[in-house]
């Protein structure tokens, strides 16, 4: 009951409602006053609001079309049969009492360019059990939501950053999740009253200063949202080995494209099982295209999925599925071919694909609809046309043969961009007649750069991955943004190269004023160095080894040459020269028969697959052949100096 004092508010505030009656039109049941170029919901004065109610975006009166701006004082205050409204993106300001006393009121969704919930807003709504406040807003008014006896959890946006005394005042909260990174100043500890034994997440990088906040440190328990990410997915260690994936540090479209949830995930090289989906993982993300589920998910959390948009829902793995309801409406319901149960699933889909050719086990909660296409194997057609719930299908396509997509390659593995450059990232699906071809394109930094059917748009300076995926099956293209990209070109990309002796490759770097670095692959078969802005490479002994040109701050796209080492029949001890030293090996070898010290296709100099006495001839007769006047040089590299031939 609620005492005297608030009787009496109650009294005034209805006082005020009737006063603030007059309204300048109204349009669909919903009254407006001018404000301006701009249009402000008005209360009609008889409290006559009812139902469901989707406030517009714009309104049009007498040929005039007004964007919709501004929530009225009490514009809908005690309106006892309104049962849910949709606040949209055009309004910026709410004034006091909007929502008062509203007590049947049970969702509401709150458009992404609020600036402030005023005070009394909410208060006495009675029945509204949970509220997401987005990050537009900046500050939650004195009463806002005070005396809203069953809201349980709140969602408060990463952009709040002033909470008024009696904000949540009388509110027997169970969760709250802040999203701001510094925390919001709390003005008294009348705005959580009742709700200091309530479970407080907050932003991972952050619960410290939480911690240590004079007024956030009242609350009992202090957790942080996820505990450590992997390929863009949050998780949450519940002990025991076992994760849940959980929500970002972020609200609007925390998770979007394509999201594949494993069964396993390691993480500082410990291995974790994925056990479920916690509270509110996936709440508002209206842009996801896919999201794979293995049946091996055992719980969904409360709100996981609520106010989320899915096209394609793909349920993985081989077993049954252990979670509770999912409770969603998708376009495509894809279920693999070794699940063999999926009671409780509560989905609705326009088209459904089952792979499996027996009937998985249903229940009554499993489907929500039965008037969508349901595609199965075309040897189990009488199976599913016979089995419980299955059988309830009007639409029936004995079509749904299953191609599993193996890989996808990227024409790149990794990128260098300029900010504002654009380029086209091509994708390849293996096996070409998978089942499943349709590809999602995500950007794990936006900041840094977009994509959008394999287009990537560089945005800021900045590192990221662009993951494109098809169902299970994903491929990284690594992308980093500079100012200013540093071009190389080198003549060569195959070069060969005597041992101690010295090849010339010629690079063109734009800008000619780039400060680059050298490096070889195996630099005990040749070293590379620039001098003169010439890049010069010197072989070691027989080998391969890439030479690569990179800028010294690796905002460059690398060129490289591929360098042979090699050495001629004749040169015995392969030191890249024909002399005496190589004679009196050879003479050694004939002598002893020992092979330790010499290449002996290189021994065999008058090629007739034998050594012997006439090779030792012939490498005499090359040698008087060979010119005396040979130029030398010693190089230093890395410290030591090589004595080499040009």
């Amino acid at each position: 009951m609620k005492n005297f004092c608030f009787k009496f508010f109650a009294l005034m505030c209805l006082m005020c409602v009737l006063e603030a009656g007059a309204y300048d039109f109204e349009v669909d049941g919903i009254y407006y006053n001018y404000n301006g170029n701009e249009a402000t919901v008005k209360s009609n004065g008889d409290n006559c609001y009812s139902g469901d109610i989707v406030i517009p975006e714009t309104v049009t009166y007498n040929g005039v079309t007004y964007p919709v701006t501004t929530l009225g004082e009490w514009a809908f205050a005690h309106s006892i049969g309104l049962t849910s409204v949709v606040i949209p993106n055009s309004i910026k300001r709410t004034e006091q009492g909007v929502f008062y006393d509203c007590w049947r009121l049970q969702s509401v969704i709150i458009g992404e360019s609020v600036e402030n919930l005023a005070g009394t807003m909410f208060r006495d709504c009675d029945n509204l059990t949970e509220i997401v406040i987005p990050n537009s807003v900046t500050e939650i008014e004195g009463s806002a939501f005070s005396s809203c006896d069953n809201l349980r959890n709140v969602i408060i946006g990463s952009g709040v950053n002033e909470i008024y005394p009696m904000a949540f005042w009388n509110c027997d909260l169970n969760t709250i999740t802040c999203l701001a990174t510094t925390p919001p100043e709390i003005g008294a500890e009348s705005a959580f009253n009742s709700a200091w034994n309530a479970t407080l997440h907050v932003p991972h990088s952050a619960i410290e200063a939480y911690r240590n906040d004079p007024m956030w440190r009242k609350f009992k328990n202090i957790t942080s949202i996820y505990d450590f990410e992997v390929d863009g997915i949050c998780y949450k260690d519940m002990g025991n080995g076992t994760v849940v994936v959980s929500h970002k540090d972020s609200y609007y479209n925390t998770y979007y494209g394509s999201v594949i949830i494993p069964d396993t995930v390691t993480y500082n090289g410990i291995s974790y099982s994925v056990t479920g989906i916690g509270d509110n993982a996936f709440i508002n993300c209206k842009n996801l295209n896919s999201l794979t589920i293995p049946v091996t998910i055992s719980s969904i959390g409360e709100g996981a999925f609520n106010g989320c948009s899915i096209q394609s829902l793909f349920i993985v793995g081989n077993g049954d599925w252990m979670a509770g309801g999912l409770n969603l409406n998708v376009d495509e319901l894809y279920i693999d071919s070794g699940v063999t149960s999926i009671i409780g699933m509560k989905v609705s889909a326009s088209v459904i694909y089952s792979y499996a050719t027996a009937p998985p086990t249903c229940d009554e909660n499993t489907f929500l609809n039965y008037d969508g296409e349901l595609h199965v194997p075309p040897t189990s057609l009488v199976a599913y046309f016979t089995a419980p719930y299955w059988s309830n299908f009007i639409n029936i396509i004995g079509d749904a043969e299953y191609i599993a997509t193996e890989s996808i390659e990227l024409s790149h593995s990794s990128l260098l961009l300029e900010v504002g450059e654009q380029l086209k990232l091509m994708a390849q699906v293996s096996p070409e007649n998978a089942t499943y071809q349709n590809l999602t394109w995500v950007s794990s930094n936006e900041n840094v750069a977009t994509v959008q059917e394999g287009t990537i748009s560089a945005v800021s300076i900045g590192e990221c991955d662009i993951i494109v995926s098809s169902q299970t099956v994903w491929a990284t293209c690594h992308v980093r943004v500079v100012g200013e990209k540093v071009i190389i070109s080198l003549d060569q990309h195959e070069a060969t190269v005597l041992p101690n002796h010295l090849i010339v490759l010629n690079p063109i770097i734009t800008p000619a004023n780039a400060n680059v670095v050298v490096a070889s692959s195996d630099p005990t078969v040749a070293v590379a160095r620039m001098a003169n802005n010439k890049v010069q490479v010197v072989g070691i002994k027989e080998g391969k080894t890439t030479i690569t040109v990179n800028s010294a701050d690796g905002y460059a796209l690398p060129d490289s040459c591929v360098v042979t080492v090699y050495t001629e029949r004749g040169d015995v001890n392969c030191d890249g020269f024909i002399n005496i030293a190589d004679v009196t090996m050879l003479i050694d070898f004939v002598l002893t028969n020992d092979v330790s010290e010499i290449k002996e296709s290189n021994a065999d100099v008058d090629n007739n697959n034998r050594i012997g006495i006439s090779d030792v001839t012939s490498l005499i007769d090359l040698l008087l052949e060979t010119p005396t006047s040979i130029r030398y040089e010693a190089v230093e590299f890395d410290g030591i100096t090589y004595k080499i031939s040009y």
